[in-house]
């Protein structure tokens, strides 16, 4: 026959393997909290086993007095770990100061009052009441995949907590002086069920991770597929084509909308790889391939535009986006997407085809105004010279007029193209050097920022920048001197243009950029303000009335680039 202190060897042998075996679990794999609280309380229990194997042996302080503390410590640790499991908040650090007095009370009744019927209702009732506790939380606050363990969890629980009732009553009845190691129907049914509880629930708790593990997995694919299917229909609604390229094989990948834009498989292949070596990428060579990620594709973003046509089919446009992945944690490759554009470039063309009529018919009745404003200046002057004097100031006022009228036409001749263009890439300092602007500033001082900085606006900031200086000349007063210069502000940029005048009163900062405020035809600033908004680009001015005017030009970050 067995004795109990061959279980409680085998007991400690199977508990030290389970405390290896969790321990490692924990360290590399992916666990939930409260996994290592369980560990601990496998590791406590392994303690008091080892405590009680000496009994007889050893100190009773250690063999009785902490073999106890360290059992109820044990099944507390498990409880904590059970509520940081189910989301539920762990228990205060301060409640395990607790043990100390716990303690010296099983010291209490082993040195003076070696009662140990005593010892044994107190950690029963300690450890019921706990394991109840436990009972109640898994029953109570896991979800409808964890009830089955949850449950099996509980039953090993409560078959527990009856042996241990069993023991405690067989105790009461015949309170004879004995203690864990005398045999007995109930000793000997709790030392195997302490055994079976040590596996069971480390095996349930094992169960429970991985129920988890495999919801949450569940989960996480649920919502891939979901992802995947709102991608695609997202994809199907912009009408575009899907693309992919294995920088590792030189594999292209394309889906079926390609082949139906394209006319066939073989003209999609084609067109995928001439994308290809717009990005400077050449499929037939492996070693470009392979050096890809590390030469050619220094951009994590790419885009091209190009155009085409297909057989049996008119010319059709495509704009590509392209994004690499070349981290190496998976094969490198370049995946994006191609849109058709056909529809709006053919549209882009019929709006500037429409748009050149239109410029050619305002051509030719700005010649027939200004033809008919010039006979109508012509006779105003010669009615000045043979009338009176009121009929002068008269006639004079409409001579003024038809001036006026004559200049506005012609204003707007010079704007009537904004927009129409592309915006471009450009470097003031370059622009400064036109005819136009040299002849303007004769005898001005005119300081220039550094080449080198290119702006993304209209191509009209030529334009833009004369009527700047023709502004500072006509009212400006004495204007000896005129800079333009950069300065850099985190993303943006500011382009500032200072001249030494009068400046611009306070008042009237914000009403220079209306349309029809200031002298002549009052649209110069208004026209500067419109040509810079074209590409997002703002303007300002915050000179200080008496010192001159200083106009800031806000250029928005990714619409400015310094160097080639």
């Amino acid at each position: 026959m067995i004795d109990l202190r061959t279980i409680f060897i085998c007991t400690i042998a199977v508990e030290l393997f389970l405390v290896l075996v969790m321990f490692l679990y924990w360290k590399t794999q992916k666990t939930y909290p409260g996994f290592f609280k369980w560990i601990l309380g496998i590791f406590s229990l392994l303690i008091a086993h080892i405590l009680y194997s000496f009994r007889g042996t050893g100190p009773d302080f250690m063999t009785i007095a902490l073999a106890n503390t360290f059992v109820i410590l044990s099944v507390f640790l498990k409880l904590e770990s059970l509520k940081l499991y189910f989301h539920a908040s762990a228990f205060r650090r301060q409640v395990y100061l607790l043990f100390i007095p716990l303690a010296l009370v099983f010291y209490f009744f082993t040195e003076y009052i070696d009662i140990s019927l005593i010892r044994t209702i107190i950690v029963s009732v300690l450890a019921i009441l706990i394991l109840s506790k436990s009972v109640y939380i898994l029953l109570t606050r896991c979800s409808p995949e964890e009830m089955l363990f949850s449950k099996l969890f509980a039953a090993l629980y409560t078959l527990f907590v009856l042996v241990m009732l069993g023991r405690l009553l067989e105790w009461w009845i015949v309170p004879v002086n004995r203690d864990l190691l005398t045999p007995s129907f109930f000793n000997d049914s709790l030392m195997f069920m302490d055994l079976i509880i040590s596996v069971g629930t480390t095996i349930v708790y094992l169960l429970l991770n991985a129920q988890r593990m495999n919801s949450e997995l569940e989960l996480s694919r649920l919502k891939a597929q979901d992802f995947a299917e709102r991608y695609l229909h997202a994809v199907k609604s912009a009408k575009a084509c899907v693309w992919d390229l294995d920088l590792t094989t030189g594999d292209l990948f394309w889906d079926e909308s390609l082949d139906e834009l394209c006319g066939s498989h073989i003209e999609s292949e084609k067109q995928l790889k001439n994308i290809c070596q717009s990005f400077g990428i050449d499929l037939d060579n492996i070693s470009d391939l392979r050096n890809a990620c590390n030469v050619g594709m220094g951009q994590d973003y790419l885009k091209t535009e190009f155009n085409f046509s297909p057989p049996y089919s008119g010319m059709r446009y495509l704009l590509v986006h392209a994004t690499t992945a070349c981290d190496g944690a998976s094969p490198d490759r370049l995946s994006g997407l191609i849109y058709d554009l056909t529809s709006l470039r053919k549209a882009e063309h019929a709006l500037k085809e429409s748009h050149r009529k239109l410029n050619l018919l305002t051509d030719i009745t700005r010649h027939d105004i200004l033809n008919k404003v010039h006979i109508v200046r012509g006779f105003g002057e010669l009615l000045t010279r043979d009338l009176n004097n009121q009929q002068q100031e008269m006639a004079a006022h409409i001579v003024e007029s038809a001036n006026l009228i004559f200049d506005l036409i012609s204003f707007t001749g010079q704007y009537q193209n904004i927009g129409m263009q592309d915006p471009k890439w450009q470097d003031i300092a370059i622009l400064l050097d036109s005819s136009e602007i040299h002849a303007s500033i004769d005898g001005i001082a005119l300081t220039r920022p550094e080449s080198g900085t290119l702006i993304y606006a209209d191509v009209m900031l030529e334009k833009l920048l004369f009527n700047l200086i023709e502004n500072s000349l006509r009212h400006g007063g004495n204007v000896d001197s005129i800079s333009l210069s950069y300065e850099y502000s985190g993303n943006s940029l500011k382009v500032i243009y200072q001249d030494d005048g009068v400046g611009i009163p306070e008042e009237d900062k914000e009403q220079i950029f209306e349309r029809g405020h200031g002298e002549n035809t009052g649209l110069g600033l208004f026209f500067c303000r419109e040509i810079l908004e074209i590409t997002g680009l703002s303007i300002r001015e915050t000179g200080i009335y008496g010192e001159g005017v200083r106009f800031e030009i806000i250029v928005p970050p990714d619409y400015f680039r310094v160097g080639n």
